[in-house]
C-alpha cells in the first residue's frame, strides 16, 4: 500500500481541477490584458474565479489579488505594508512559530530599522496572545500571527487577538497566514477584523504555483514588484489563468465538503495518535484542540530523518515538518518556541492529511510503527 501523508507540504491535485487547468490551457490561453475579446473572454473567467473565492472569506472580490502562492503572499503583506506604512510606526509583532516566509521578513525588516518583537508560544503550540497584546502600542504598525501553524496544527485565536489589538491601536493592521486553514475551516475576514490574509492553492487540491492576498480596502500597500500594473498594481506580471481557474475549482470542492472532510479526518488523526501514545517513548505535540488535518509526534531519542525513511521502505510518506526547511539540519523552530526538548525535537514527525487519506490508510500506518518503531528504539540508548 502506498500512503501519501505529507499534505502540508502540497497534495495531489483533484481531478475536475486537472481538466479545469487542462481546458484553460486549451480555451483561455489568451494574455487577459490584452484588448482584443479573447483577452476578454480570460479576464472574465479570472474575475469569476476572483468573485467565488472572495465569498469564501466574505471579502469582496476588489479585496482579492493574485499571486505565485503563500510565500508571495506573505512577503506582499509584511514588507508591502510596512515600508508602505512605517511613517505610522516603526513596530511589528510576530511570533516565534511563524512560517520562514513571514520571519525572515522580519529579519529583513529589521535590517532597515524596524523594531520585531517575537512573540513566545505555549506549550500547547498556540500563539501567547497576552504577551502580543502587551507590546501593542501606538508605535506598533502591524501584527501577523498565523491562523494554523503548518507543523503542530494548532489553531490560533486570530479573532481574538485582532479584536483586542484594534481596541489598543485602531491604526495597527492585522496579518494572517493562513495558507494551512483556508479551505479547512470556515474563515470570516469581517467578523476576524482581519486587513490582510494569505493562502495558496496547493495546499487544498489546487495547482503549484497559484495563491493569492486578501487586502482589506482602504489598506495601504508598496508593492514588491514593478511591471504592467497588473492586479492593481498589487502584483504585476501576466495572469496564471490556467492556475487562477484550477484554484477556483479547488475552492469549489472544498466549500461543499469541507465540514465532511473535517469529520473523517478526525477519525484517520486519531488512529495514528492512539497507535503512538501505546507505544514507548513518545509524545503527540499537536494540541487536542488542533487542525484535524496535521499531526506532529515525537519519537524521543530517534532520529526524525531515520523514520522517514524507515516509513517510506513501507510506502508511507510523511515529513520532519516545514517542507520550506526540511532540509536544514537544525530543529523545528516551532518545536522549539513550544519548549520541547531537543530529543523530543530531533526525532518529530509530522503526518498531514487530505481528503483523500482513509481510516483503512491509519491503521496501515498505526500497523507500520508498531512493527518498526520498537526494533529502532533498540538500535539507540533510550534511558
Amino acid at each position: 500500500m502506498e500512503v501519501y501523508m505529507d499534505n502540508s507540504a502540497t497534495t495531489m491535485p483533484y481531478d475536475e481541477v486537472c481538466d479545469t487547468v487542462a481546458d484553460a490551457m486549451k480555451n483561455f490561453y489568451a494574455n487577459p490584458s490584452s484588448l482584443h475579446n479573447l483577452g476578454k473572454y480570460a479576464e472574465d473567467e479570472i474575475q469569476k474565479a476572483r468573485k467565488f473565492i472572495a465569498k469564501m472569506i466574505n471579502a469582496s472580490e476588489d479585496e482579492i489579488y493574485f499571486t505565485s502562492g503563500g510565500t508571495e503572499s506573505d512577503n506582499i503583506a509584511m514588507l508591502g505594508y510596512a515600508l508602505k506604512n512605517r511613517k505610522r510606526g516603526n513596530k511589528i509583532i510576530t511570533t516565534k512559530a511563524e512560517h520562514p516566509a513571514v520571519l525572515e521578513c522580519c529579519k529583513h525588516l529589521e535590517s532597515v530599522g524596524f523594531d520585531v518583537f517575537y512573540a513566545d508560544i505555549l506549550p500547547n503550540g498556540e500563539a501567547d496572545s497576552d504577551a502580543i497584546l502587551n507590546q501593542v502600542d501606538e508605535n506598533t504598525v502591524l501584527v501577523s500571527v498565523m491562523h494554523v501553524n503548518n507543523e503542530t496544527g494548532a489553531i490560533m485565536p486570530i479573532e481574538k487577538i485582532a479584536s483586542a489589538i484594534k481596541m489598543k491601536n485602531p491604526n495597527c493592521a492585522f496579518f494572517t497566514d493562513a495558507v494551512q486553514s483556508f479551505g479547512k475551516i470556515k474563515i470570516d475576514v469581517e467578523k476576524a477584523k482581519i486587513d490582510m490574509l494569505s493562502a495558496s492553492a496547493h495546499k487544498i487540491g489546487g495547482p503549484n504555483g497559484i495563491g493569492f492576498i486578501y487586502i482589506r480596502k482602504k489598506t495601504r500597500i508598496e508593492s514588491p514588484i514593478f511591471g504592467g500594473g497588473q492586479e492593481n498594481g498589487i502584483r504585476s506580471g501576466t495572469h496564471n489563468v490556467a492556475g487562477i481557474l484550477g484554484f477556483a475549482k479547488a475552492c469549489e470542492i472544498k466549500q461543499k465538503s469541507m465540514q465532511s472532510d473535517c469529520e473523517r479526518l478526525k477519525e484517520v488523526k486519531k488512529i495514528i495518535a492512539e497507535c503512538v501514545r501505546n507505544l514507548s517513548h513518545t509524545r503527540i505535540n499537536s494540541p487536542q484542540s488542533g487542525l484535524e488535518y496535521i499531526l506532529n509526534v515525537s519519537f524521543t531519542g530517534l532520529k526524525s530523518e531515520v523514520i522517514l525513511h524507515v516509513l517510506e521502505s513501507n510506502g508511507i510518506f510523511v515529513s520532519s515538518g516545514s517542507a520550506c526547511s526540511s532540509r536544514k539540519t537544525h530543529i523545528s523552530h516551532v518545536l522549539a518556541a513550544m519548549g520541547i526538548d531537543k530529543k523530543s525535537a530531533e526525532g518529530a514527525i509530522r503526518f498531514s492529511f487530505s481528503a483523500r487519506n482513509t481510516a483503512e490508510e491509519a491503521e496501515y500506518v498505526a500497523q507500520v510503527l508498531k512493527k518498526e518503531i520498537p526494533v529502532l528504539q533498540k538500535t539507540v540508548n533510550l534511558k
